[in-house]
């Protein structure tokens, strides 16, 4: 059974970009995509598998067959995480590529001429950048929005509006994520807002966080409109990423959520401020962040 195979873990974010890199590396190929789903059954959290459920792609569940004739033993979950953590950045019997530990990108992954497996978190645009526009015209939100969310739309649409994403939570709350992420400081986000007034005076920020009572005390005192959407919870939470999508500029956290709700947006004259430091590592996830956006 031919064709490329992506494994999909992690939060919407993080699927979106394993979807993308697969979509991408399928178009290139001619080959077509499916997605192993199976360390969902283990995965408690965030919110669990929702691209199919947020997004109106249609893209199959890999059998298991097809992932024998790619892995062989290692078709197993298990099997397969341990491989990543013993075969970082390599390339496995010719079709399997394992995403380097410190997630730089991996030029061989373009170039891959027939069935791979797909196994990392993928977080370069460079993955997918000869698929910008079937992408972003693939990736259609399937429900209409909620009466309430309407209404913040058609208030992003009529101001200069730009989404502000303060990400906190189990950044600070996890002690295994404690040691890979960093967390955007106050004067982060304080700079990038000024940024942004600097070239846009008028603008309207749309604050959204995993913290509302911090992200308030975080911009208490500040002088500009402030707009905080705090509704969207749990299961209802990727309705956030249509509101980001839809404002003009960007202030996104070291979060795949929000760097997907400044990508799927993208216009002209658009202006992105992504945080300086993403990962407590310094030399990990050089490639995150777009050319095209700014960095403080």
């Amino acid at each position: 059974m031919k064709g490329i195979v992506s494994n999909l873990i992690g939060g919407l974010g993080n699927q979106l970009f394993q979807f993308a890199c697969g979509q991408a590396l399928a178009w290139r190929s001619g080959l077509p995509l499916s997605l192993a789903l199976d360390q969902f059954e283990a995965y408690r959290l965030h919110q669990g598998y929702e691209l199919a459920r947020v997004f109106t792609v249609q893209v199959p569940t890999a059998p298991p067959e097809q992932l024998q004739a790619l892995l062989g033993f290692a078709r197993h979950p298990l099997a397969r995480r341990l491989l990543a953590r013993l075969a970082p950045g390599r390339r496995l019997g010719g079709r399997a590529w394992f995403e380097p530990a410190d997630g730089r990108f991996l030029p061989g992954v373009l170039q891959n001429p027939g069935p791979a497996y797909l196994h990392g978190y993928w977080q370069s645009e460079r993955y997918f950048a000869d698929a910008q526009a079937p992408l972003r015209a693939l990736l259609q939100f399937r429900q209409a929005p909620s009466p309430l969310n309407a209404q913040w739309l058609a208030r992003i649409s009529a101001c200069t509006a730009v989404s502000l994403h303060l990400r906190r939570g189990d950044y600070v709350s996890n002690p295994k994520n404690q040691r890979i992420y960093a967390v955007c400081t106050p004067e982060y986000y304080r700079a990038a807002m000024d940024r942004l007034l600097g070239a846009h005076p008028q603008a309207n920020f749309f604050v959204f966080s995993d913290e509302p009572a911090w992200a308030r005390e975080v911009l208490a005192g500040r002088r500009e409109p402030l707009h905080f959407i705090e509704h969207n919870r749990h299961a209802d939470s990727w309705n956030d990423l249509r509101l980001m999508s839809h404002c003009q500029h960007h202030v996104i956290a070291n979060s795949s959520f929000s760097w997907w709700g400044a990508w799927l947006g993208q216009r002209a004259g658009q202006v992105v401020v992504a945080p300086q430091r993403w990962f407590v590592d310094p030399d990990r996830g050089a490639d995150i962040v777009p050319a095209s956006w700014e960095r403080l």
